[in-house]
């Protein structure tokens, strides 16, 4: 990551917990675990507490404003200079309490998405611009400009990826970097990501996996539903549907899952009904 100035974080942390109206409907399924020691040095209490506030907003932003799912492994290490993240999940933050905040949270996540290490990165930025289409629109939609393109190099985006003090000047600011990092992984991950299986019906309820990046069901009443995905270890890996919903079909869009291709288990619970799939996903 780039060196950053405490001043944008403190700020980002300050507007995160403004950002929500009651109305604001979670469709992120961000979720991270951050490791501790059994018995925590003063010095490491006071960073899992402050790691924590910051990945708590983080996650919240995540998952209001993006329909990504990543399962992150954070940790404190002295041994980083500010933080970083990884494709695989993993967060570290350094000894600094600077970078313990929101924004840094923030620009780690995306990250751990792709931004500026999935394989797709480098063919995306040309003579220091962002030229995948996506986020490009959302760009242009954000700012009401056409033509307008996102900056790149070989680890960044800007303006919003919130690298700099300047482009964080709101809580609108800190939306937009979602937007725009939800938008990218259509650039990353494109076309369809599961394979096509026959309708599976009982007593009205059915879950379905359909070409494009669609995972459908459907049931006869309102009920609770719940949708987990798991590998064939039994390893979870997202709850990508829970709550009352109400009778018909719906669809759940999968075009934002960070997993591999192969076969991967899905338990529908609906009502008093349980089954379980294997659904392949094929990138």
């Amino acid at each position: 990551m780039n060196m950053k100035s405490p001043r944008v974080m403190e700020f980002a942390a300050m507007f995160v917990f403004m950002a929500f109206a009651p109305s604001t409907v979670k469709c992120g399924n961000v979720t991270y675990t951050l490791s501790q020691v059994a018995n925590p040095t003063t010095d490491q209490s006071s960073a899992y507490a402050k790691i924590k506030i910051a990945m708590d907003s983080a996650v919240l932003m995540y998952n209001t404003y993006t329909s990504i799912t990543k399962k992150l492994s954070v940790s404190y290490n002295t041994s980083v200079a500010t933080a970083d993240g990884n494709t695989n999940g993993s967060i570290r933050f350094g000894s600094s309490r600077s970078y313990m905040v929101c924004g840094t949270a923030m620009h780690e996540i995306a990250h751990t998405v792709g931004v500026g290490l999935c394989s797709a990165w480098p063919k995306l930025i040309v003579n220091g611009r962002y030229t995948g289409v996506n986020a490009d629109a959302m760009y242009q939609t954000i700012i009401g400009k056409k033509d307008s393109l996102l900056h790149g190099d070989t680890q960044h985006f800007w303006p919003y990826g919130i690298n700099y003090e300047s482009e964080v000047k709101s809580t609108a600011d800190l939306v937009d970097h979602c937007k725009i990092v939800n938008a990218m992984q259509a650039d990353f991950y494109p076309g369809a990501v599961i394979a096509q299986v026959p309708a599976h019906s009982s007593d009205g309820m059915y879950l379905v996996a359909r070409s494009g990046s669609s995972l459908v069901y459907g049931i006869p009443e309102a009920c609770f539903v719940k949708i987990s995905m798991y590998t064939l270890s039994g390893r979870t890996i997202a709850v990508l549907e829970q709550g009352t919903k109400a009778a018909g079909e719906s669809a759940i869009n999968l075009n934002y899952l960070h997993v591999p291709r192969g076969n991967y288990i899905f338990q529908f619970i609906a009502g008093e009904h349980s089954e379980n799939r294997t659904i392949r996903i094929v990138r």
